[in-house]
């Protein structure tokens, strides 16, 4: 066995996978054993891998090696597998990896019972129960899964739904497929004895009406107490009612994260995090992506913030909408405290969002508030975000001692200025932002807001300011005004022609 590349830290060995059966999923459980310690799978072609959403693993197997559970894959798609050393070494190292079906648990009932085995009667509980004994993939078909058993333990017998070992839970969709906790308790508790660094996948359900005096309303991935080993990612999940008197009213999580194609709604939390709260720091990466993070509420009066999202972890926002959060502190929006890692906000709209909502003059940055020390902010829409009970524009706010913060480059505030963005760089400053209210239109599961008939936005973002699809996953750039000249928009949506030919046809010229 060699050194692996320098640039990957360590010794690592790649393998690849084609699973034969066209337009099927496979459920599989892979593991390298006797190898410390990270598996990661990519699609792609060598130089342009993309990782696949929720196939990393560190340490979620006995003895520091590492395993993926319940992993969906499909048939006639080439997949990279790397299994790594965190760090070059040359003691010789024996590896043992596999690649196996997993096993799945099938749900067959929505009535909340745990009779010791999961057959043909088999609720959600008893599903999970099973999937925490021999780890692979929880199968939950279209329902509502109330859970009523009462009383609150780490063992999955009682209250929020305990997941013990790494797994992935699947659902119908994210409208048809609801898991409720009666506001008796939260809905998942993750790794709950922080045993070991496992990956938890979550696919195409809704989480709501969980209610919690500790961390994550909805989900709680912070356990433990050496949290941030465990891995975490959301699919087309939505994250609706639910709420915490601490942090993460619908989500908190201290290990690496990614939030994909999800609706965050209606969540609230006593402290920071109404949305989503991200307690991670510089070494923990968090990736939010075409997601719609809307109407959450930060109620705390002496601390924390981010009516929408809090994180102290190295974040990364990119192509989502951030709407009508709000927070009695800072962040109506968004707020970033960390020390040392960044905040990365890559063509985000930001709108109606509200800092100070109580008027007691404790918060500023209605749309975004950075705290720490790194940011960098691009093509990005700030449009109504206020602070207090009035319209006091409030799109950004920073310290001002705070430096290696990048807050001009390629955007829209409408219609302050209280950004300090430079028009120079391709700022455009008091105009409406003429954005659409939000929905759906088609295009993934989330909720955003369409730049409409002469918006600011439309193709008017440099290509360095450009990500190359927007929150529906259409491709950037497109021809949004119908002039010949195809140039990315500012914000989360690119509008296209089908919608400029609507809005002629309706007569709004």
């Amino acid at each position: 066995m060699q050194d692996g590349d320098p640039a990957q830290r360590g010794n690592s060995v790649w393998y690849s996978l084609r699973l034969q059966g066209a337009g099927q999923f496979f459920h599989v459980n892979l593991a390298a054993l006797g190898y410390d310690k990270v598996i990661g799978i990519y699609v792609g072609a060598p130089g342009a891998f993309a990782p696949v959403v929720g196939g990393c693993n560190d340490d979620g197997a006995v003895g520091f090696a590492a395993a993926l559970n319940g992993m969906r894959l499909e048939g006639e798609v080439d997949y990279s597998i790397m299994v790594a050393r965190p760090a070059q070494n040359t003691n010789v190292a024996t590896l043992s990896f596999s690649a196996r079906p997993a096993p799945l648990y099938t749900v067959t009932k929505t009535v909340d019972t745990l009779d010791g085995s999961c057959n043909l009667d088999c609720s959600l509980r008893e599903a999970i129960a099973a999937a925490n004994a021999a780890p692979g993939a929880v199968i939950v078909p279209a329902g509502d899964y109330a859970l009523t058993r009462t009383g609150s333990d780490n063992t999955n017998s009682n209250g929020d739904l305990d997941l013990t070992a790494g797994m992935a839970i699947y659902g119908n969709g994210i409208g048809s497929t609801r898991v409720l906790a009666q506001n008796a308790d939260r809905v998942f508790d993750l790794d709950p004895g922080n045993t070991l660094g496992h990956t938890f996948n979550f696919a195409d359900l809704g989480i709501s009406n969980g209610q919690v005096f500790s961390f994550g309303g909805g989900i709680n991935a912070s356990s433990g107490s050496t949290p941030g080993n465990d891995h975490l990612a959301l699919q087309r999940v939505a994250l609706r009612n639910n709420g915490t008197q601490l942090s993460g009213g619908g989500l908190r999580s201290n290990g690496p994260t990614a939030i994909i194609d999800c609706i965050v709604a209606g969540n609230s939390a006593a402290s920071d995090g109404g949305g989503l709260s991200f307690g991670g720091d510089a070494n923990t990466r968090v990736d939010v992506a075409y997601t719609s993070v809307s109407g959450n509420t930060s109620t705390s009066t002496f601390s924390g913030g981010g009516g929408g999202l809090h994180s102290t972890s190295n974040t990364a926002i990119y192509s989502s909408t951030i709407s009508a959060n709000s927070a009695r502190n800072n962040g109506g929006g968004v707020l970033s405290t960390t020390a040392s890692g960044r905040m990365n906000l890559i063509q985000v709209t930001l709108f109606g969002n509200r800092a100070d909502s109580d008027g007691a003059n404790g918060g500023n940055g209605g749309g975004l508030r950075i705290e720490g020390n790194f940011a960098d902010v691009r093509g990005s829409a700030f449009a109504a975000n206020v602070a207090g009970t009035g319209t006091i524009a409030s799109d950004c706010d920073k310290p001002p001692g705070l430096t290696n913060v990048t807050l001009a480059s390629n955007h829209l505030e409408a219609p302050s200025s209280s950004c300090g963005f430079a028009p120079a760089n391709g700022d455009v400053l008091g105009q409406p932002a003429l954005l659409r209210e939000l929905g759906n239109l088609g295009g993934g599961v989330s909720e955003y807001q369409v730049p409409d008939n002469g918006s600011p936005l439309i193709d008017s973002a440099a290509p360095e300011a450009c990500f190359f699809i927007d929150q529906r996953r259409i491709s950037r750039p497109q021809d949004g005004d119908n002039d010949g000249n195809a140039l990315c928009d500012k914000g989360a949506v690119e509008r296209i022609q089908i919608e400029v030919d609507a809005l002629l046809a309706d007569g709004f010229e």
